[in-house]
């Protein structure tokens, strides 16, 4: 993604000598071994590049002693908060809960297991300070990931790129920058399919990458599995592109162009006085064409699926519990009403 000219003129130079408020979004499920490392190696470049700041830990769900360690961490450093989901509602939904509630001048996501480098930060808030409203941390390399999810990824954005409608930062990760009203406008979006990715550059405003080097994950097992990574690339297909409908009309036509080649053949054939002997054949086709019937069936009812849990209009996240926050949350969390 070429990255858009910055502010130019006062507004960037006042911008650039403020020490912002800075909100710090971190998701996590059962990562009791990794939330004192993340928290001892995050808070320095904090406190060197904010006025003030806040660490909102977002728990989805977890069973260890996750939690725990974040409550403690919150009575030695009020800027520590914690929200507990319900249950577990996904990593792309956790994010959320945390953007719905920070309150910085910019907010940074990342996870919990500190392989997105907390000492990046300061890059980040320069580019923000340059006058970016939304800044992607792009990966370098396959860091903790597997060679399979590599070439995953490697195949999957190409794709992207030719199929949607809105353009993904190739190999952009969920560690990014986005200014307050980026994460007003990302707020508005309230859909349940959650594509962050995507609806990042879709709100548009400046933006820009910044490349960094995922580090090995410190302890514990990774969550997001290749199927879930696997799951929420199909979304973000889903989301952003309506090519796989339209792929079974291009289908079609051409199932349909062959056929008539192949009539226009048997009949040619026939005048000739030469009898085709199609049993074979004949099966091969309809076999393939009844797949491919049931494969876009399938894709139909894969976005049917995601119009009928729109209309049902549940909240994207319900809350058990939060602290440090001004008010206590432990509602559910409504969807704002349209223009709000």
């Amino acid at each position: 993604m070429d990255p858009a000219e910055p502010r130019s003129g006062g507004g960037r130079e006042e911008t650039a000598k403020r020490q912002p408020r800075v909100s710090v979004v971190v998701p996590f499920l059962d990562e009791e071994r990794n939330i004192d490392p993340l928290y001892e190696r995050l808070v320095g470049p904090l406190r060197s590049e904010s006025s003030s700041y806040e660490i909102i830990f977002v728990d989805d769900g977890s069973t260890d002693g996750s939690r725990d360690r974040v409550l403690e961490l919150h009575g030695r450093d009020p800027g520590v908060k914690l929200i507990s989901l319900s249950r577990n509602h996904g990593h792309q939904i956790a994010l959320t809960a945390g953007l719905d509630r920070a309150t910085g001048d910019v907010v940074v996501t990342m996870d919990a297991d500190l392989q997105h480098p907390p000492e990046e930060l300061p890059r980040f808030i320069e580019k923000w300070r340059e006058g970016y409203d939304i800044v992607h941390g792009v990966k370098t390399g396959i860091g903790g990931r597997g060679p399979l999810k590599a070439l995953l990824a490697f195949l999957y954005y190409p794709l992207m790129r030719k199929i949607a409608r809105t353009e993904i930062v190739p190999h952009a990760s969920d560690y990014r920058l986005l200014s307050k009203r980026a994460v007003r406008a990302l707020g508005s979006m309230r859909e349940r399919a959650r594509f962050l990715r995507g609806m990042t550059t879709w709100v548009g405003f400046r933006s820009t990458t910044l490349p960094f080097d995922t580090a090995p994950r410190h302890a514990g097992v990774p969550k997001y599995t290749l199927r879930r990574q696997i799951q929420l690339g199909f979304w973000g297909v889903v989301s952003f592109s309506t090519f796989p409908l339209h792929l079974s009309m291009y289908l079609g036509l051409l199932t349909g162009a062959l056929c008539l080649a192949y009539a226009a053949y048997a009949i040619y054939e026939h005048i000739l006085g030469v009898t085709i002997q199609g049993w074979t054949s004949l099966m091969v086709v309809m076999l393939f064409l009844g797949s491919v019937q049931l494969v876009f069936l399938g894709v139909l009812g894969m976005y049917l699926g995601r119009v009928f849990e729109e209309v049902r209009q549940r909240p994207l996240y319900v809350i058990q519990e939060s602290l440090g926050f001004d008010e206590s949350t432990d509602l559910t969390t409504p969807s704002p009403s349209p223009g709000a």
